[in-house]
């Protein structure tokens, strides 16, 4: 008969949730740790039930594979990072104090702003 540690223990159980897709190790403090025992063998026990039931309970600390996700939640997601890929304008190639009023306005119209306060003028 072989004793376990509780270290032993926490590394399994860390090993399982990390394979299960678990963003952050530090969510297993949420989990139901009642549920995991030790066999008479030494054997531990119950690791699946606590991440399935952690899961269940709450399935945003949990990666979801893209080849189980509803093709709703795929478009959605590749949207999302589209539109991520795409917040950032480029940079203009010329400072604003050396562009003209049309290349400043177009500029302007770029990146979304419409009115400046006169109080920051580009020719400052």
């Amino acid at each position: 008969m072989t004793t376990t540690t509780q270290g032993q223990i926490d590394r399994q159980i860390e090993s399982a949730a990390l394979s299960a897709g678990i963003i952050d190790v530090d969510a297993l403090k949420l989990a139901d740790h009642s549920l995991v025992t030790t066999n008479a063998a030494g054997q531990v026990e119950g690791i699946e039930k606590m991440l399935a039931q952690l899961k269940r309970s709450k399935p945003h600390l949990f990666k979801k594979h893209f080849r189980h996700m509803t093709a709703e939640e795929r478009r959605d997601g590749l949207a999302a990072l589209r539109v991520a890929g795409s917040r950032r304008p480029p940079a203009p190639s010329k400072h604003a104090r050396d562009m003209t009023d049309t290349e400043y306005q177009a500029a302007k119209a770029a990146i979304g702003l419409r009115h400046t306060s006169s109080a920051f003028s580009r020719r400052d």
